[in-house]
């Protein structure tokens, strides 16, 4: 039943920080290729660590139990995923009025 709990409380987790760093980067003028991978990459990292963290403290019963230091260290690295998801997504965006544009598609000579 723990687990799946977990499962579940990681991919809401990680549909969290997909949403809000795929809305963060559009904002900015990501184009939406760039922004769902960013989305991806970055917002796997609390999931991954929760789901980690999760399944450490609470082992199914034919495992060794890990020690308390390892249980802490992944819920601090599942803490500081958390943060710096927050951090980068309530960066402000400039708005100096000239948007960044796509780099220049080099055409083939013909």
């Amino acid at each position: 039943m723990i687990t799946i709990f977990a499962f579940v409380a990681a991919v809401l987790i990680f549909a969290w920080g997909w949403h809000r760093l795929y809305k963060h980067n559009m904002r900015k003028g990501a184009r939406k290729g760039v922004a769902h991978t960013f989305g991806v990459l970055i917002g796997i990292f609390p999931a991954l660590f929760f789901f980690y963290a999760c399944f450490a403290t609470f082992p199914p019963p034919d495992m060794e139990p890990p020690s308390t230091g390892s249980l802490v260290g992944l819920w601090v690295i599942f803490a500081i995923a958390i943060a710096m998801l927050l951090y980068l997504t309530t960066r402000p965006i400039p708005q100096d009025g000239s948007k960044a544009s796509p780099p220049p598609v080099n055409k083939p000579k013909q």
